[in-house]
């Protein structure tokens, strides 16, 4: 039976992964780069240590280096996207979702690779802070996803096997990971991002989707 659900931050709890794609579409035009925006998708789950600026500046042979890259593309647009409250982008079904979970008796981790002050800020300010067991960052780790280490810090934490547990991803970097830790992975769909989820157990487009697989192996195991 699962008795703990991991769920990623961004493109998972809330829709922030949609709205960045179209800042950066938005900030390509305005430079007038000549670089499709799906360039970038591989930054999309990935730590900062990770981002492959290099091989996009050599690929579209920019007269860039990577600090004055990720200066224009995402000093603005970061201060834009920090600026919304993100209760306006959260996927609705997820505080009820998050309740239900924890009625039941199931564990809930918070696993983003982004920083804790932005994870504690998105929480906060979506008021599901308090729905969490446990919240970790990347930043905590050697080793960021696509690397298991922060889930097998989630399976020690809980002192339970992968098998009792479930991994709720969307990127194929954070898929990798929870792949990597054992876990079983559902991968939730971005109908305007084309992400490589293929490796996922399961493709969900809402985290009822979640409800119901808990529910199934409750049923199966009474």
């Amino acid at each position: 039976m699962i008795k703990a659900v991991f769920f990623d931050l961004d493109g998972v709890l809330i829709d922030s992964e949609t709205i960045q794609h179209r800042y950066l579409k938005e900030t390509i035009a305005e430079l007038k780069l000549g670089v499709p925006a799906e360039a970038f998708i591989a930054l999309i789950g990935s730590h900062k240590s990770l981002n492959p600026w290099d091989q996009i500046i050599t690929k579209y042979e920019l007269k860039l280096s990577r600090e004055e890259l990720a200066a224009q593309l995402f000093g603005h647009r970061r201060n834009r996207f920090l600026a919304l409250n993100k209760r306006e982008i959260m996927f609705p079904e997820v505080p009820e979702v998050l309740r239900q979970l924890r009625t039941r008796g199931i564990r809930t981790a918070c696993v983003s690779s982004s920083s804790p002050d932005y994870i504690e800020k998105a929480l906060t300010e979506c008021g599901i802070r308090e729905q969490f067991d446990l919240i970790v960052s990347s930043d905590n780790f050697q080793r960021s996803k696509p690397a298991p280490d922060i889930y097998l810090y989630c399976l020690d934490f809980f002192q339970l096997s992968s098998d009792a547990c479930l991994a709720v991803e969307d990127s194929p970097i954070g898929i990798a990971a929870a792949k990597a830790a054992g876990l079983e992975v559902m991968a939730r769909i971005n109908p305007e991002i084309d992400l490589d989820q293929s490796a996922a157990q399961q493709r969900i487009s809402s985290l009822k989707a979640v409800l119901d697989y808990v529910n199934s192996e409750v049923r199966e195991h009474v």
